[in-house]
């Protein structure tokens, strides 16, 4: 990315140098400015330089304040919470009623408005008091779908043919177990690996709904055979020109 700057202000860049020549001749208050190269790991915010890193907090704050001025109305927001959780506004506040952390009263004026801002602490508190995280709160304010403040049980078992001499590794997610719980719409990957074994990585799903996974453990060399009988049967196909 290339631009131009007058007293120590970004006036003009482009990412292709000849455009912004080009553009430099209808703007004749910027003829003989020098056309600078921005440096490595740095880009243009806003006619600010910036590094990759501060862009990436930028784009951030963006998303962050975006979701924060998401609101749903109230009665959506109270059925929503029936549906996941079997309660009402009425049950969180007798939940709250001896909570120090939380202002009972303020509450109850609260869930009297007619919207719910993603963005007003008060909603933080209360998902965060329903055991939703961040995330989810912030995917349902966005899509609407009280689906997105629920979890989906996932569980892996495992088929041989004989019994492997090691234990196999299952990780989802990257974490070491058989067994879990996802956030719905979240993204799910397993890998299984065992000594002598081929490793297994199924494609990665997105998490709907609970699921019992079940996988087959297939020997290298047995992995090998198969492999090598389908190039054979490849090599020994008839040319068809």
């Amino acid at each position: 990315m290339f631009y131009i700057e007058q007293d120590n202000q970004i006036k003009l860049y482009n990412i292709d140098k000849q455009t912004l020549e080009t553009n430099l001749k209808f703007q004749p208050q910027y003829q003989g400015l020098e056309i600078k190269e921005v440096p490595e790991d740095y880009t243009i915010v806003d006619f600010k330089l910036v590094s990759l890193q501060e862009e990436q907090e930028i784009e951030q704050q963006k998303e962050r304040e975006r979701l924060d001025m998401l609101f749903m109305t109230g009665s959506d927001v109270e059925r929503a919470i029936y549906k996941v959780k079997g309660i009402d506004f009425d049950d969180i506040l007798t939940m709250v009623k001896n909570n120090p952390a939380i202002d009972a009263k303020a509450l109850k004026i609260e869930f009297k408005a007619n919207n719910f801002y993603r963005g007003n602490p008060y909603i933080s508190q209360v998902g965060t008091l329903l055991g939703f995280t961040s995330e989810q709160m912030d995917r349902f304010f966005d899509t609407k779908d009280w689906h997105y403040l629920t979890n989906c049980n996932i569980k892996v078992t495992l088929r041989a043919d004989e019994k492997p001499e090691t234990e196999p590794i299952v990780t989802i997610n990257g974490i070491e177990t058989k067994e879990t719980t996802l956030s719905y719409g979240s993204t799910c990957t397993i890998k299984v690996e065992c000594d002598g074994y081929k490793t297994l990585q199924p494609e990665d799903f997105t998490v709907t709904e609970d699921m019992h996974i079940e996988l087959q453990l297939i020997k290298e060399e047995q992995a090998t055979d198969v492999s090598n009988e389908v190039e054979t049967k490849a090599t020994d196909e008839p040319n068809a020109n």
